[in-house]
């Protein structure tokens, strides 16, 4: 089914409900974030209640979006029981994904829609609405948007900008196509400060996220010929820095200009969670397929997945699928024995 034969569906779930939970994947970042807020704030202008609700509190860098609709965490700010009528998972299609918001919702069993732009390998809410060819979730929500004749807010056309620009890290990834720039220039003439995001979302780091990115550049590794590179950030690499978890986004991004590279890995320690194990690829692999056999996901340029179990082991999991997938062999990627344990992100 098409993207704009869903429109009607998902306009008579919102209009059936009155008190509306938007949720995202663990780690929310820009796109999660940035579309969040965009729909409580369409909800809102519908006489909607809203609360917005992640697994965790929004990193440092996206608070800006926050001024227009609060994010929280589902441990400071879950709604009472019986409170959500429907929950909409954005940049999600996937209960693992959800961290502890999962088995909230579960709990609380309301109607689900989920809208996102990664692959799904099965259906995961009452209503689905996948659309992989979209740069970002934000894109999605932009379409349905204009094609309903929704009113944009400034504060929205921001948080929509906010959600495309990070998502294409600027533009610069294999997902921006000549449609994405098109649809982001009406979405600036909507009164969309592009310097402003950009200030927020591309440089606003810190000293111990610099100094974490100097010890993980020392961790840096190449094979197969240069086309694939990989670095390592153990967690006495955050106590040394001071840095948080989340200083470790953006890092891998740093590989891409390498020039020969076609994937490039990050495995990143959250204490007694597990590896996040990111993956980057400049579009001549789907590294979204390996994400995705590991238990985690994402689309074909960008993937990940949080494994639970040391940095070693992780690596020992991943890197001899990652070279299979560079040297174009043939390789199941599914991993039954740790598929039931794992929960992941994109």
């Amino acid at each position: 089914m098409r993207e704009v034969e869903r429109w009607p569906a998902l306009r008579r779930i919102i209009a059936g409900a009155n008190r509306f939970l938007v949720t995202s994947h663990v780690f929310p970042e820009g796109d999660a974030i940035g579309s969040e807020v965009a729909l409580a704030q369409h909800l809102r202008l519908l006489g909607k209640d809203v609360i917005i609700c992640n697994d965790g509190p929004p990193p440092d860098r996206y608070r800006f979006l926050t001024r227009h609709h609060p994010v929280h965490s589902a441990e400071s700010a879950w709604p009472e029981p019986g409170w959500i009528e429907a929950a909409i998972c954005v940049d999600v299609s996937s209960w693992d994904y959800l961290g502890t918001v999962a088995r909230r919702l579960r709990a609380a069993r309301p109607v689900i829609v989920s809208i996102d732009h990664h692959h799904a390998s099965a259906g995961f809410g009452d209503l689905d609405l996948i659309v992989e060819g979209a740069a970002a979730t934000g894109e999605i929500l932009y379409r349905y948007f204009v094609a309903t004749g929704a009113e944009i807010t400034p504060g929205m056309a921001e948080a929509l900008y906010a959600a495309i620009l990070f998502d294409t890290w600027g533009f610069r990834l294999p997902n921006t196509g000549n449609g994405t720039l098109l649809l982001a220039a009406e979405i600036l003439a909507l009164g969309v400060d592009h310097r402003s995001v950009c200030t927020h979302i591309f440089e606003a780091d810190s000293f111990p996220k610099l100094d974490l990115l100097r010890l993980a550049l020392g961790t840096l590794r190449s094979e197969c010929e240069g086309r694939l590179a990989w670095l390592v950030i153990p967690e006495d690499l955050f106590l040394a820095t001071g840095a948080e978890f989340a200083d470790g986004d953006g890092i891998l991004d740093f590989l891409l200009s390498l020039r020969d590279l076609e994937i490039c890995v990050m495995f990143r320690q959250q204490g007694s969670r597990g590896v996040k194990v990111t993956f980057r690829s400049k579009g001549c692999h789907d590294v979204g397929c390996l994400a995705e056999g590991l238990g985690g996901g994402g689309r074909a340029t960008a993937s990940g997945v949080l494994l639970p179990m040391s940095i070693s082991d992780a690596m020992d999991c991943v890197l001899p699928r990652l070279h299979a997938l560079v040297d174009g062999q043939p390789a199941d990627f599914a991993d039954s024995e740790i598929l039931p344990r794992v929960s992941g992100l994109s």
